[in-house]
């Protein structure tokens, strides 16, 4: 302190009146901005605010509270304090008390009353003497001056109108968390608030609030000391109130799958219970199985996975406190073998493989005629986990058997059987026997189709367009039945079917194909549909195959649909229509299904987009109807692809909105059908087999976002690439190097094969032969060459290369053989048999 130019370093009462603590560039905390200063002229050393939350950080890794000690004199000052001392000249006092701060302990009201008053280093104080802190109406001012800024920097045509109009209001946020977000984990953690406010320098927007204030005033529902997007739009909503506390009470609860569960809101004097998930209100939901009842107890039919996150209960007529039952679910394992059963020779290797999902994943072992394997690792070897047992040198006393391949959980156990025969080679004159093949690739081109094994590069079956010997003959023909009566066949999407058949869409016949897989390969009959049937798709839990009928030859087509019911049993089927929607078929623009995974996760809705209409309908697979009808009228967007992610039950949309061709990701929460997020992320969802991995693809760019997908069935940013190139099709395959699976793309613009660990990010590049060429003379499709998995238990991807065939092995990542001369082959299924 001067004055009258003599200056003097204040007592120890000096600073009493001063109660906002700060950080100083030291590291250190500070009860005052005064005192900092204090300490700075006692020590001679400079001190000044730092508005980093350096302080913050380092007590990260402080477990609990402590109290810096009081600073001693230096030695070399002994003389008392004298309050006059000429001009420059300092004196320490006798000591000084510094307080410090725990990072962890904004959590209580007291704690987050001393982090409004001054901690986040904007301790400057009012005009009139009085230090006002980041108040609820400071708070909000610093709100919308972030939202202004932000407006001019993003170079909005309108900042004025957008920030006063609660629509503009929200997609500004948005795209501020997309620019906040940058782990893209949809959370804002307090170090990424730090971050940003040292980043952008917003000391100079607002003179009180800062960014880490959003933890005190919006960190509400859960208070987990992050920001969710949920919370970061509410923040900005006019119509919301921010800053209303509540006393929550969090409540674990783990459940196993397939079972009933009753969830009590204990909330005393409570009359009238409400429940919700993901703030959207729970009633009497018979198709997902939950129910409310007069006690309040929110009843689960049948626990899934799809259930696992939080359910929030209170009274509405006192909504003060707060019950947030966190619900996790366990699964038993689910187990299959391959093959199930295999004849071979004595002194062969012989290999049996067993796949198992479950939450938490499974551990496997391996018994034989119901005992325990023998440990003998020369002559029995287990790798990939133990989900492939190799027997070496097989010997027909010894090892001929049932191999039963067994998963185990804390949720259960489950088991499967491989039947093994070895024959002795002294006894048996004919030897036949060969290595088990793990399935078969059908590929469909305008000559008919081929069937080709991977494991022996063999061609097993080829079956040409004059084919006529159906099992099943319709009634009305006019003229004799052949498989392609033109002179080329065309082709639309094909899907297996229990691997007992195989459906695919003739286009141009208005007719789907049947052909059976489990005898020779032939087809058996022609069921009649809609014109130009395109798309297919199999749910299997309901044996129905879906068909997407364009009635014309563009996309752009008013498309209907029609069903086959009971797909997989051998009787003539019949195509049926969905519901009508008043006194005509329904007319539809694109239809979502959910696909097969690796934990049976049954989906009963799908989606359907009409023309031009900003929402998703949702469809009743089991009644065939429309129950509901999500709206993104608010984000002026149009859904052009959906992925189910079974872990927690999300569905990811990709929604583009057409003024502007920006694309959206919307997460929908499949049971309340609740908006959860939405981000500005380019590219197409897809959801790993094994849900544990949502992928993003942008396939012009070649952006690939990794997310994970917790056990809690939270969606956290793992990692993005970029790809030196544009990619055509995508697929999954099983890794070589872990549980779980590798992510694979075919290049467009070369003939690679990329294939990306969604363990590391690490990328491998596959070099084919031949140049990619396109098919014009398949049916329209997105992709210029598709690739195949050989689904779970495969080694190999197969992928045409212009007029060749070309066998990946996807393990050892080469190209095994290639098949020449199969013109415009677009259309491929994997069987497993």
């Amino acid at each position: 302190m001067c004055h009258q130019g003599v200056c003097m370093c204040l007592p120890n009462d000096g600073c009493l009146k001063h109660n906002h603590p700060v950080c100083g560039s030291d590291g250190s905390w500070y009860p005052s901005h005064c005192e900092l200063h204090r300490t700075a002229c006692i020590h001679r050393i400079h001190i000044k605010v730092d508005r980093s939350n350096l302080c913050l950080k380092s007590d990260e890794d402080t477990p609990a509270i402590t109290m810096k000690p009081k600073f001693k004199k230096p030695s070399s000052i002994d003389a008392p304090v004298d309050p006059k001392l000429p001009a420059g000249a300092i004196i320490d006092s006798k000591e000084i008390f510094v307080g410090s701060y725990k990072k962890n302990h904004v959590n209580s009201a007291d704690d987050k009353e001393s982090w409004k008053n001054g901690v986040n280093g904007k301790d400057k104080g009012s005009v009139d003497g009085t230090d006002k802190g980041c108040n609820l109406k400071n708070y909000n001012d610093f709100k919308e001056k972030l939202l202004t800024h932000h407006c001019a920097r993003f170079a909005e045509p309108d900042c004025k109108s957008e920030v006063s109009k609660q629509k503009d209001r929200e997609y500004l946020a948005t795209l501020i968390f997309s620019y906040y977000d940058r782990d893209i984990d949809y959370y804002l953690e307090k170090s990424e608030l730090y971050e940003i406010e040292k980043k952008e320098d917003f000391g100079q927007l607002d003179n009180f609030c800062s960014l880490p204030d959003m933890l005190l005033y919006d960190d509400v529902e859960p208070n987990d000391n992050k920001i969710s997007v949920n919370e970061f739009l509410k923040a900005f909503d006019k119509s919301g109130k921010s800053g209303k506390k509540v006393d929550v009470q969090i409540i674990p609860t783990l459940a196993t799958a397939g079972n009933g569960l009753e969830l009590k809101c204990a909330i005393p004097g409570a009359e009238d219970i409400v429940w919700k998930r993901y703030e959207s209100e729970i009633g009497d939901n018979t198709d997902q199985g939950l129910a409310v009842f007069d006690d309040g107890s929110l009843f689960f039919s049948t626990i899934g996975v799809h259930h696992i996150g939080n359910y929030s209960c209170f009274d509405r007529k006192n909504n003060n406190f707060k019950q947030v039952h966190v619900l996790k679910v366990q699964m038993p394992p689910v187990v299959q073998v391959s093959p199930m059963s295999q004849m071979r020779q004595s002194k062969s290797d012989i290999t049996v493989k067993c796949h198992a999902e479950g939450i938490p994943r499974p551990v496997i072992s391996w018994n034989i005629n119901e005992m325990p394997l023998p440990h003998d690792p020369d002559h029995f070897i287990q790798s990939d986990d133990n989900e492939t047992l190799t027997i070496r040198q097989a010997d027909y006393q010894r090892d001929t058997g049932a191999y039963k391949c067994v998963a185990k959980n804390q949720a259960g156990i489950a088991e499967d059987v491989a039947s093994i025969f070895i024959e002795d080679m002294s006894h048996s004159k004919i030897h036949t026997s060969s290595q088990k093949s793990f399935g078969t690739f059908l590929v469909f081109h305008s000559r008919g189709y081929t069937a080709y094994q991977p494991q022996s590069c063999l061609m097993r079956r080829e079956v040409r367009g004059k084919f006529g010997n159906f099992k099943f003959i319709p009634d009305n023909l006019d003229s004799p039945l052949t498989l392609c009566p033109n002179s080329k066949c065309d082709w639309g999407m094909s899907v297996n079917v229990k691997n007992q058949f195989v459906f695919i869409s003739q286009p141009s016949q208005n007719r789907v194909v049947v052909i059976e897989t489990s005898r020779k390969w032939n087809p058996i009959q022609v069921i009649d549909t809609d014109r130009q049937p395109i798309g297919l798709y199999y749910i299997p839990h309901l044996d129905q195959v879906w068909v997407l009928c364009w009635n014309g030859r563009d996309d752009g087509s008013m498309k209907t649909i029609v069903v086959i019911r009971d797909a997989s049993q051998e009787i003539q089927h019949h195509s049926v229509h969905t519901q009508p929607v008043g006194n005509r078929f329904d007319l539809v623009e694109q239809i979502f299904m959910p696909p097969q995974n690796d934990l049976n996760h049954h989906f009963n809705f799908g989606y359907i987009v009409h023309a031009q209409q900003r929402g998703l309908f949702k469809l009743d697979l089991v009644e065939m109807k429309y129950v509901k009808v999500i709206d993104f009228s608010h984000f002026d967007c149009i859904p052009k692809s959906v992925a189910f992610v079974p872990i927690g039950g999300h569905v990811v949309v990709e929604c583009v909105v057409p003024s502007t061709r920006k694309t959206l990701q919307i997460v929908v929460d499949y049971i309340t059908d609740a908006i959860v997020s939405h981000l500005a992320v380019p590219g197409r969802p897809v959801v790993s087999p094994d849900s544990r991995h949502v992928v993003t693809v942008d396939f012009l760019s070649g952006k690939i976002s990794v997310s994970n997908v917790t056990p809690e069935g939270m969606l956290e940013m793992g990692f993005e690439v970029i790809v030196s190139t544009s990619i055509s099709d995508v697929e999954f395959f099983p890794s070589s190097e872990r549980k779980g699976y590798d992510f694979v793309m075919s290049s467009a613009d070369t003939e690679n094969i990329i294939i990306l660990s969604l363990n590391n990010g690490k990328v491998e590049k596959i070099k084919g032969t031949h140049k990619v060429g396109g098919d014009s003379m398949m049916t329209p499709s997105h992709m210029t060459r598709t690739v195949v998995s050989g689904g779970v238990f495969g080694d190999y991807l197969l992928t045409p290369f212009d007029s060749t065939i070309s066998i990946i092995d996807g393990k050892h990542h080469h190209v095994k053989c290639e098949f020449k001369g199969t013109l415009q082959s677009n259309g491929i299924v994997f069987v497993e048999n």
